[in-house]
């Protein structure tokens, strides 16, 4: 359970988000039918006013503890505003690994976004 209040890709013409935010969300992750697959589904609801419900569901798979590949089916409930994402993470060390990524596959009048990025997960 969690809350996002952050829009992404600002139009100062419309003085509003093109991407809303996810708002007020539930998410559920587990295992399935293989180790090491990981299935995520959710709902998540940003404005009570239009009661508009969305949801979103992924898959997640990690080999041997070195390359993860991802799907994520985003902002489900009407085909123009679906979000197709897909991406694939290598973990160079435990700690540090590059994610290669493209979100918005399936942008209706939006750009696919490709993304590079590099991680470093640590402790102190």
């Amino acid at each position: 359970l969690g809350f996002d209040g952050q829009g992404y890709f600002y139009d100062e013409k419309k003085d509003e988000y093109l991407q809303r935010e996810k708002g007020l969300y539930l998410v559920g992750s587990g295992e399935a039918f293989v180790p090491s697959l990981h299935l995520h589904g959710g709902l998540n609801i940003y404005d009570f006013s239009e009661d508009d419900l969305f949801g979103f569901a992924g898959i997640h798979y990690l080999h041997n503890n070195v390359l993860s590949l991802q799907f994520e089916a985003d902002n489900l409930r009407s085909a123009r505003r679906n979000r197709l994402n897909l991406g694939g993470r290598y973990f160079i060390t435990p700690s540090l690994s590059v994610d290669l990524a493209a979100r918005d596959l399936w942008a209706a009048g939006r750009k696919a976004e490709r993304i590079i990025r590099l991680n470093y997960f640590g402790s102190f």
